[in-house]
């Protein structure tokens, strides 16, 4: 088959995850790969199938004309890019609009590591996190 081609694979995909697109479209990656789909088109018929008319209007120019080569990776990196927080705003969010409120540690740093997408350094990230920490816990930490 070429990438010309749709393949004839049936399979349901879940509801684009604005909060999280890249861990939907693992998800997605996964079923393909169950399903043996590898044709690009394929896979960009599918997506462009699962979207609600608010985010197919948010990049209708892709989906009206997709690119010849590749369109499920331009169509990923379009919805990545259109629902993604800028650098600027998760470093902001990072530094002052975390607070350890009533999740536990090791879920307030996993946030953390998301939000810092190895632009921080594991030392100041670290220090970050203590500084969300209650004092006799941070104690605990820095012994």
């Amino acid at each position: 088959m070429t990438d010309q081609e749709v393949a004839k694979v049936s399979i349901k995909l879940p509801p684009l995850w604005k909060d999280n697109v890249e861990i939907w479209f693992t998800n997605l990656e996964s079923q393909f790969a169950i399903a043996g789909i590898t044709a690009s088109r394929t896979k960009f018929h599918y997506i462009v199938a699962s979207l609600d008319s608010e985010i197919s209007s948010m990049i209708s120019d892709v989906l009206k004309k997709p690119p010849a080569d590749d369109p499920y990776t331009v169509l990923k990196t379009r919805l990545i890019s259109q629902f993604s927080e800028s650098e600027n705003v998760r470093i902001r969010t990072l530094l002052s609009d975390l607070s350890l409120g009533d999740q536990k540690p090791s879920q307030l740093l996993h946030k953390m590591t998301l939000l810092a997408a190895d632009k921080i350094s594991d030392d100041v990230l670290r220090l970050l996190w203590l500084q969300r920490l209650p004092l006799s816990t941070q104690v605990l930490w820095r012994q």
